[in-house]
């Protein structure tokens, strides 16, 4: 009988790395959660993350790369919530 609460295989080795590393997502600043989402080119296009009653707040510095952040607004959302499930929505300004 299959599970109802099966998951990914990326997912579970996430899972794995994580528990090995003893990183506590739950604990991540705003800025380590938008590196470990996005990476370190995005993260250098970002001039500031903050989280704001449960909306994460991020300002990009290049209008191109904030249009392509925007269209995969629900995208980016979807991989915030696995390591942060309180995030309730994302602004790209």
């Amino acid at each position: 009988m299959r599970n109802a609460k099966t998951k990914k295989i990326n997912q579970l080795i996430l899972d794995f790395l994580n528990q090995k590393r003893g990183v506590d997502l739950k604990s991540l600043t705003p800025t380590q959660l938008w590196q470990r989402v996005m990476g370190k080119h995005i993260l250098a296009e970002t001039r500031k993350v903050y989280i704001e009653s449960n909306i994460l707040y991020v300002l990009i510095k290049n209008p191109y790369v904030k249009s392509d952040l925007s269209v995969q607004k629900t995208l980016i959302l979807e991989r915030i919530k696995k390591f942060n499930t309180s995030v309730l929505d994302i602004v790209i300004k």
